[in-house]
């Protein structure tokens, strides 16, 4: 019987994992990596306050304040008060 891996049998997994090796080593320059836009993290607090942390990537700092501010206007109209100020 094959060995499996989470499911899936160990010659399967070590072809998926060439292709992809294969794949990266045809990137000129390294990886290619995935970083989200916006990604937001809403803390509840002891006394059920909310509070929240925005992190907004992009190279254009007017684009990237303006989501910014939208994004904590309509977290304040929604929870309250709130944001961790940094």
């Amino acid at each position: 019987m094959a060995k499996m891996i989470a499911g899936i049998e160990d010659r399967v997994l070590v072809s998926r994992l060439k292709k992809l090796e294969d794949k990266m080593n045809s990137l000129e320059g390294g990886f290619l990596v995935h970083v989200p836009e916006v990604s937001v993290k809403l803390i509840k607090g002891q006394r059920g306050n909310y509070g929240w942390e925005i992190k907004v990537n992009g190279d254009e700092i007017d684009s990237v304040m303006r989501k910014l501010k939208t994004i904590d206007n309509n977290l304040r109209i929604i929870y309250g008060g709130g944001g961790s100020e940094q």
